[in-house]
């Protein structure tokens, strides 16, 4: 009996115009072939109206979270584990990322319902606690009415979705000493996966011309989601390459929120780490200088006779400090707070160029998964 976590990403969905797909789970493997698992699925896919000729009026974001039970078939001495899974939950679907056919229009179409879903996946274990998962499964959605103006339409947001992600359960079948109780260190590879937001800390692009959080926001906070490839070398020092990404909207004075800017980092950087408790523990320090991808996308309704384009790949430069908890040799959560400064980034409003400097407070949680060692 393990509890896991499972974490999976769509992939392939842009196919059938399924967007942004991501999932999270909590499971348990009740015996060798019965588990239950609580599944949460997020994705977005374009609202159209066919009384206003079909075009996009704005992202539809649906979202299920259904405890299903999963029937499992261990094979090749339990390195692949076939599955089909199925379960009955609720749902909830969100307007929002309104497009230029949107504007001016009243829509509405958030609404709660029922969800279930049927699929299959296979696991296969890289490690005794960590399985690489493929999975598929159709999610159905209850209808929805929406409202455009004075006219109602039905919309229907069920779904296939496929999935590549990892499954890290909490316990090994058979346990190792951790790294930090060991005389001889080895060099370990991983990758992680991150979570969280950040405040604005400087958020005046240029005369007139602010930065300020998104409707997605929590208040001030935005939302930043991203990954990581590393290497720990020894017991103290550490190499990784660090990028996520997140959405701030762009204010103009006398305009309003004229559109979404995207600030993606990508920065190698240095960990110097300080094990303690055997390794359980593992406060550490980063630094690190990359770039930073920014774009305007998503304009919004006020944006209508303003002319504004901003993309480009800038320097930035990250400072921070964080501490890891080991659950088991090769799995650690960790929390992480780094300041992130990237400059000179340029903008085009009517016709006239600007630049400005941007910085970010980030607090982030992240899962490292070390998966090779030598």
């Amino acid at each position: 009996m393990r509890p896991y976590f499972h974490l999976r990403r769509g992939e392939f969905n842009h196919t059938w115009g399924v967007q942004d797909m991501w999932g999270l789970g909590l499971g348990l493997n009740l015996n060798r072939y019965l588990g239950a698992e609580l599944a949460v699925d997020l994705w977005q896919e374009s609202l159209k109206d066919p009384e206003l000729g079909g075009a996009s009026l704005g992202e539809e974001s649906s979202g299920s979270l259904i405890p299903q039970l999963r029937l499992r078939y261990p094979l090749f001495h339990d390195k692949l584990v076939p599955y089909v899974v199925g379960g009955f939950g609720g749902s909830f679907c969100q307007f929002n990322d309104r497009k230029e056919s949107g504007f001016g229009h009243n829509i509405d179409a958030d609404s709660y319902g029922w969800a279930a879903s049927v699929g299959a996946g296979v696991d296969y274990f890289v490690a005794d606690n960590i399985a690489l998962n493929l999975e598929a499964k159709q999610i159905w959605h209850s209808s929805r009415d929406v409202t455009v103006d004075d006219h109602t339409f039905a919309y229907d947001p069920s779904d296939l979705v496929a999935t590549i992600g990892f499954r890290v359960f909490f316990e090994e079948n058979h346990p190792k000493p951790l790294i930090g109780a060991s005389e001889s260190v080895p060099t370990r590879l991983y990758l992680g996966f991150s979570a969280g937001g950040s405040f604005v800390t400087d958020d005046n692009w240029n005369t007139g011309v602010d930065w300020k959080p998104n409707a997605h926001s929590w208040g001030s906070f935005i939302h930043r989601f991203g990954g990581i490839v590393g290497a720990d070398f020894g017991r103290h020092w550490g190499v990784e390459l660090a990028a996520d990404g997140g959405e701030c909207n762009v204010r103009v004075d006398g305009v309003g929120s004229v559109c979404e800017y995207v600030i993606a980092p990508i920065i190698p950087q240095v960990r110097l780490r300080l094990p303690i408790s055997e390794g359980r523990w593992v406060p550490y320090a980063l630094a690190g200088v990359g770039i930073c991808y920014g774009e305007a996308n998503d304009y919004k309704p006020s944006s209508a006779g303003v002319k504004f384009e901003a993309e480009g790949i800038y320097p930035a430069f990250t400072l921070g400090a964080g501490i890891e908890y080991f659950i088991a040799r090769n799995i650690s959560f960790s929390a992480e707070t780094r300041w992130l400064y990237t400059w000179d980034h340029k903008y085009e409003l009517d016709g006239h160029e600007a630049r400005g400097d941007f910085s970010h407070l980030l607090f982030q949680l992240a899962l490292r998964l070390y998966l090779i060692e030598f």
